[in-house]
């Protein structure tokens, strides 16, 4: 039986629960239920090490209830590579004129990993500041428009590195 996962807080880890789906009616017991959802590291080893640990949990359902499963692994992305030398050229390129902040690591899925692992690359985000804050995949998420010309001018000193 599975008491918990184990994290190390210096190695983070989220499970983020997106969806649950289940029954047909609210006054049921359901005959199905379907729950969706993520696991999110800072290193694709990590996530592997932790779906692994993390499909005990229904198996351990099944074992004591008779209640069957099915598990079903979705895409993982790796992580996006940091490499220091464009980083380091671009930081020096704009940090005079603008707020540049290391924000370290985030725990996203994102595509831009496929680049980062065949290029040398760095992610930035040019800034999405407004009063009100929202996540990205909130519908209320509007960055300010003022952003575009910003945007636009760091790509063009990008063009002069």
């Amino acid at each position: 039986m599975v008491d918990k996962i184990p994290v190390d807080p210096l190695d983070p880890f989220i499970y983020g629960t997106g969806r649950i789906i289940s029954g047909d009616a609210r006054n049921i017991v359901p005959s199905y239920a379907k729950i969706e959802g993520s696991i999110r590291t800072v290193a694709l080893k990590k996530s592997e090490e932790y779906y692994e640990k993390f499909r005990l949990i229904p198996e351990s359902i099944r074992f004591s209830t008779g209640v069957d499963y099915r598990l079903t692994k979705g895409e993982c992305c790796p992580e996006v590579l940091v490499d220091s030398k464009p980083y380091g050229s671009v930081k020096k390129l704009l940090s005079d004129k603008y707020n540049f902040i290391d924000c370290g690591y985030k725990m996203t899925d994102e595509d831009f990993f496929f680049f980062s692992h065949m290029y040398p690359s760095f992610m930035f985000r040019p800034g999405t500041g407004r009063n009100e804050k929202y996540g990205l995949h909130n519908p209320k998420f509007l960055p300010n428009d003022s952003i575009i010309d910003t945007g636009i001018n760091i790509f063009s000193k990008f063009l002069d590195l």
